[in-house]
Parts: C-alpha cells; sequence; structure tokens
C-alpha cells in the first residue's frame, strides 16, 4: 500500500516534515512544544498508519506519531537504554538489534522486539558481536 506522505522528525528539536509524494513538496510544521530526542530510530507501521520514534532518554524512549491524527503520544518504554541502533517492522513485531549506550558509552548486543499486538517489550538473543550505527531491512518478508 503506497501512502501519500513521508515524514521527517527534527532531532533535538519539535519540527516535522511531511513529504507529498505527489506534489514532491515539503510542508515542515511545528510538533507542538514537546521536543524529540536528540538521538531515536523511526520505523514505519502500516497496519495502524503511524510512525514509532524508538531510542533516547529513559522516559521518553517510544513515541508515536500517527499520520491523520497528527499526534504523538508515549507509549511502553524500552527495556534497554540505546541510541543508534537498527530497527525493522515484521509481522506486528519491530525488532530493535544492538546500539549504543550513551551512559557508560559503549555499543551493546541486546536486542528486543515490541510485540504491538499484546502491547510489551521481549529481550531476544543477543548479537554475537556489539555494534551501533548500522542498519536493518526485511527481504523477501523473511
Amino acid at each position: 500500500m503506497l501512502h501519500e506522505s513521508c515524514y521527517w522528525f527534527e532531532f533535538g528539536g519539535s519540527s516535522i516534515g511531511r513529504f507529498s509524494i505527489i506534489r514532491l513538496k515539503w510542508k515542515i510544521d511545528s510538533g507542538g512544544e514537546k521536543k524529540f530526542p536528540l538521538h531515536f530510530s523511526v520505523v514505519f507501521i502500516p497496519t495502524n498508519n503511524s510512525y514509532y520514534l524508538l531510542g533516547g532518554p529513559a522516559n521518553s524512549n517510544f513515541l508515536i506519531f500517527q499520520q491523520g491524527k497528527k499526534m504523538i503520544s508515549n507509549k511502553n518504554q524500552m527495556p534497554t537504554f540505546r541510541n543508534f541502533f537498527s530497527t525493522v517492522y515484521y509481522a506486528q513485531k519491530v525488532y530493535v538489534f544492538g546500539g549504543y549506550d550513551g551512559e557508560n558509552k559503549i555499543q551493546i548486543k541486546a536486542c528486543d522486539y515490541y510485540d504491538i499486538v499484546q502491547s510489551r517489550w521481549r529481550e531476544i538473543s543477543d548479537m554475537k558481536v556489539a555494534r551501533s550505527q548500522s542498519a536493518s531491512c526485511r527481504i523477501n518478508d523473511q
């Protein structure tokens, strides 16, 4: 399903950019007084037409932006404090891999997933090598 717009969220600011795929133009709006974390990862959730903004400080490391409603709300917090991790959506789950622990200044091996249906985080096996500032993707829905 193709959506008409793509969104951009300002690190450490409150601006939200919307790019119209049809008009090929950007529009920048204020997201309100609440500022986004300095570092986070974004993943699109097609089943509820929203974006999950993950990472950042422990008290606001899971935000949701729903298209149409244009609101941002807190959700269940991530169990592992991290930034600069990769994330991917598949089958009603959001997976996060590795990242950087800003408090201890180290790369981490931890992997977790968020079950959208059950509204809860679960830990999964750690990676063999700690990684941060990486990317992830699905290939052929596997």
